[in-house]
């Protein structure tokens, strides 16, 4: 359908039509000729009568992100921003964007900016405490972290980043309560573990901390793969094998529901795929999800999970 539309649209509908293959081939996971049908989108819309519609430089940004192109992620949800400034999505982009580059003052004052517009968020909280941590805004952030956990005592982030913050400064019985929380509500996080266990054994609680510094001795690999197997997977994101390797490494040892989304990304590829669908079965069946666990099943064929 693009392929005869090209040949005889005109020049606004021809931009509409580069925008929507654009949009098709990313769910495809063909993020290289995505990118180049949505900057064409981007020169003809410059042209005629879209030049303040921020669509095409937010795709351009979520692409840059994927690819882990921080920088130009940054520079085209700013373009994005521009053109559409009430958006609180966009705004958010462009601070993750530069949480990645490491630029935290940064991100600090466009978090206060999102704050203001919605102070409720706590996820933005939380992000902000993180920037205020890293800028040497201790007590700030303490404060902001315990506003945060009396009203969402069950935050994870905000759990970790107190815990974190009670530790380094020598608030040991306080990191302990936290992090326990932590723990037992994510136990598959092997860097929270570590970070937990060093804790018990600053507070003297050796044989406690051992099973804690175990588990993560035996995510060691693993997680040094998942990291390698992550950025192959920006370069083939077409890649079935490799994609199901990083859902199940992060299942494993960093978040059952991060991992999650990454099956059903690799579903959207192939929605018959049979180990993700049982790895999805154990998923659901651990969050007490019965129906949803069975319909995996049934399409898992003979494949299984082994933990």
């Amino acid at each position: 359908v693009f392929a005869r539309c090209a040949g005889r649209c005109e020049e606004r509908t021809l931009g509409l039509a580069h925008h929507t293959f654009g949009i098709a081939l990313l769910r495809t996971g063909d993020l290289d000729e995505a990118e180049r049908q949505f900057l064409l989108a981007l020169k003809i819309w410059q042209k005629i009568d879209f030049p303040d519609d921020p669509e095409p430089y937010l795709y351009e940004a979520q692409i840059a992100a994927v690819g882990l192109r921080w920088q130009d992620a940054e520079n085209a949800f700013r373009e994005a921003m521009n053109r559409a400034s009430d958006r609180l999505d966009i705004l958010e982009g462009m601070i993750d964007a530069q949480m990645k580059q490491l630029k935290f003052s940064d991100a600090e004052v466009e978090l206060r900016r999102l704050l203001a517009r919605d102070p409720s968020k706590v996820s933005a909280r939380v992000r902000h405490a993180d920037c205020l941590m890293r800028t040497g805004s201790l007590d700030e952030a303490l404060e902001e972290l315990q506003a945060i956990l009396q009203t969402d005592p069950d935050s994870y982030d905000a759990l970790v980043l107190f815990g974190q913050l009670a530790m380094s400064s020598g608030r040991t019985a306080e990191a302990l309560s936290v992090l326990k929380r932590a723990v037992n509500q994510r136990p598959e996080d092997a860097e929270v573990r570590y970070l937990y266990g060093k804790t018990l054994r600053a507070a003297g609680q050796e044989a406690e901390a051992a099973e804690h510094f175990e588990f993560r001795e035996a995510a060691r690999e693993p997680l040094l793969r998942l990291s390698k197997a992550t950025h192959e997977l920006v370069e083939h994101p077409r890649n079935l094998a490799l994609r199901y390797e990083v859902a199940e490494l992060t299942w494993r040892w960093k978040s059952h529901d991060e991992g999650a989304i990454w099956l059903l990304s690799l579903l959207e590829l192939d929605p018959l795929h049979h180990q993700a669908h049982a790895l999805l079965a154990r998923h659901r069946e651990l969050k007490g999800e019965a129906t949803r666990a069975a319909h995996h099943r049934s399409l898992a064929g003979s494949a299984e999970f082994h933990e």
